[in-house]
């Protein structure tokens, strides 16, 4: 039942997780990261939800985050109805993508992941599934544990991220024809998180993720 896949040449993120998928053979996947550990009751908890719930697409958890350096942690929340979440990602994506489990007949339509998201893939998909109505929900426990450490993607490739980032959101807004776009808005937006320092970024995000 486990099938161990290895590429013989570096694919990328979207590509592999998109060749996981295509090797995989259940209705539920479940991401999961080398640097995040999983709590032992996370698949059990999941696997209710989605008995539980049958029209919803895709599923997040609650993390929690924790600074390897300095030990310090902090509780990675979020909305959690569908409304709300969308709401709250058309600002910033705030879901831990280890944390998220979706339902393969729901996203085969939009083709997973992007592979030309090589950074913000999760992103990308979450608006996407936006456009395409999907239901979002979450489960309101800390189910993974999120490591911040100075080797991490989320730390080393910064700006990569806020750039693949932004080009989502833009795309987002330029196909979205239920609101109004605002790309100034969203330029200004990306433009601050550009110049904010990596350190005042790390206060606010231990800050700010508990609320």
């Amino acid at each position: 039942r486990l099938k161990i896949l290895v590429n013989d040449v570096n694919m990328g993120l979207p590509k592999s997780l998109n060749k996981g998928i295509g090797q995989s053979s259940g209705e539920i996947i479940v991401r999961a990261d080398d640097d995040d550990f999983p709590e032992a009751t996370r698949l059990q908890k999941i696997s209710e939800f989605f008995d539980a719930h049958e029209d919803f697409d895709l599923v997040f958890s609650y993390a929690k985050g924790v600074d390897v350096d300095t030990g310090a942690s902090w509780d990675i929340q979020g909305p959690t109805d569908d409304v709300a979440i969308k709401q709250k990602l058309l600002q910033r994506n705030f879901i831990v993508h280890s944390s998220l489990a979706f339902r393969r007949s729901s996203l085969e339509p939009l083709d997973f992941y992007d592979p030309t998201f090589l950074y913000a893939q999760d992103y990308d998909l979450y608006l996407r599934s936006i456009r395409a109505g999907l239901v979002f929900g979450c489960i309101p426990e800390n189910l993974v544990t999120r490591r911040y450490h100075k080797g991490a993607t989320t730390v080393v490739r910064r700006k990569r991220q806020i750039m693949h980032s932004f080009a989502a959101r833009l795309i987002h807004l330029g196909q979205d024809k239920t609101q109004e776009p605002m790309p100034w808005k969203t330029i200004l937006e990306y433009a601050k998180l550009l110049i904010i320092p990596d350190w005042a970024r790390e206060l606010r995000r231990k800050l700010s993720y508990g609320k």
